[in-house]
């Protein structure tokens, strides 16, 4: 029965597992840079092996290829203007269109566990192409991760609405288009270099303002505990007293905190 139990929980929860890692990695993302990690990965072996004489591990010939997608997907999220040139050098005999209009936006968003974490656009755009004039829908356009924590769902839907409207007004978006089916082309909404919040990264930080926050807060309390138990008095106190005394610190130390963030919600959204 146990072994029976195993296996099943093997055929279901790694296609669950593979399925969630395609979510996470794969799906809306640029799927091109799969093959780039195999053939860097497959460099930077070559070159471990044949110049510097050393034998690689088995299991890095696996976590390899994964790694670099990982951080090549970083690099390629924060830049518009890489993206904008590694598709023209897949595809060179794809055009630039000319007179492109917005015709209709939609925002929607990629959503976590509990909350949203980056938004998008869904637009239709008109162009010109050989005297003819085409329109074509495309989603995930111009997406916007969460940076601070501060952030929240409106903050970015507006950064992603106010990113696609200003490269229409200031001439900032390219449309390359299949010259053998005009009716087909791609969207870039923008040819920054950086654009930080495209990308990964953005998340990382996050993460890292919620660890700093959580080191402040844990100097704070170290700070206040030689403040008011120099002498480590508090220790000889009978079990009740201590846990009496350490539930009374941590709800004023959160009501300070939670009283402080509503104080900065309302400062950063007042008129």
């Amino acid at each position: 029965m146990n072994k029976l139990k195993e296996n099943l929980s093997l055929i279901f929860g790694i296609p669950l597992v593979a399925f969630g890692l395609w979510l996470s990695l794969f799906d809306n993302e640029n799927l091109r840079v799969v093959p780039y990690s195999f053939v860097l990965s497959l460099i930077i072996l070559l070159s471990s092996h044949f110049y510097f004489k050393k034998k690689v591990a088995w299991y890095l010939h696996l976590v390899l290829p994964f790694v670099l997608y990982f951080f090549l997907q970083i690099i390629f999220r924060s830049s518009p203007l890489l993206q904008l040139k590694e598709f023209e050098w897949i595809h060179p005999s794809w055009q630039r269109g000319s007179d492109v209009q917005l015709i209709s936006l939609e925002l929607d968003a990629h959503r976590g566990s509990r909350s949203i974490n980056s938004t998008y656009g869904i637009l239709i755009y008109q162009y010109q192409f050989n005297g003819q004039i085409y329109s074509t829908e495309q989603s995930d356009v111009a997406r916007q991760y969460t940076l601070w924590m501060s952030d929240d769902a409106s903050d970015l839907y507006q950064l992603t609405e106010s990113k696609i409207r200003q490269s229409f007004q200031q001439g900032q978006n390219v449309v390359l288009i299949n010259p053998k089916d005009p009716s087909q082309s791609i969207f870039f909404y923008s040819q920054d270099i950086i654009d930080i919040r495209g990308s990964w990264i953005s998340e990382f930080l996050v993460i890292f303002q919620v660890l700093l926050g959580l080191g402040v807060f844990a100097v704070i309390g170290i700070g206040v505990k030689r403040i008011i138990n120099p002498h480590n008095t508090i220790q000889t106190w009978s079990k009740p007293k201590r846990y009496l005394f350490i539930a009374i610190f941590f709800i004023i130390t959160w009501s300070v905190l939670f009283a402080g963030w509503i104080l900065f919600m309302y400062l950063k959204n007042a008129p």
